[in-house]
């Protein structure tokens, strides 16, 4: 969430990154792409994401359900989470109750409806997902660039949280 908030920041790079690693920039089918567009969708503008995977609109693709489906642990796999360098499945549930929030629409966000409710009760999510931490024993980054580096991402959580309590709150 705190690095997908710093995005925020500088919507006109985002469309220069590339993350797959089947095809690049984006194959828009391994559970990478999903991910990676899934947080995109959840805190970027949508013309930031048409001009970044070339569209906006995964969410209503059926032939991607599934796959949505195994990100948020409701796949036909069960719970496991697909292999690959993504988040957790609480995170993908967050990133697509955002998209619900925001008007996106497809069969897996009936799903989530389905299994998790409307999409604010994805907010008790919000403290386990905007947490830096700050515990130098638990990082290899030399001091120097922590010091540097933790105001930085303090400050991109509280507007990642600021920013998911106005799309999730009800009313």
């Amino acid at each position: 969430m705190v690095i997908f908030s710093l995005l925020r920041r500088c919507p006109q790079d985002v469309p220069f990154t590339h993350s797959c690693n089947l095809r690049k920039p984006w194959c828009l089918r391994c559970p990478k792409c999903l991910y990676v567009w899934l947080g995109c969708a959840a805190l970027l503008p949508a013309e930031t994401v048409r001009q970044t995977f070339g569209t906006d609109q995964l969410l209503a693709n059926p032939a991607l359900c599934q796959d949505f489906a195994a990100l948020m642990g409701a796949g036909a796999a069960g719970a496991h989470q697909p292999f690959e360098c993504i988040g957790q499945a609480d995170e993908a549930r967050l990133f697509l109750s955002v998209c619900a929030a925001r008007g996106y629409q497809g069969p897996v966000l009936d799903l989530l409806r389905a299994r998790h409710g409307a999409p604010s009760a994805a907010l008790l999510l919000l403290a386990r997902y905007l947490d830096v931490d700050e515990d130098p024993a638990c990082t290899a980054m030399p001091a120097e660039v922590r010091r540097r580096l933790l105001p930085a991402l303090r400050a991109a959580a509280a507007e990642a949280e600021s920013y998911l309590r106005a799309q999730l709150s009800p009313g």
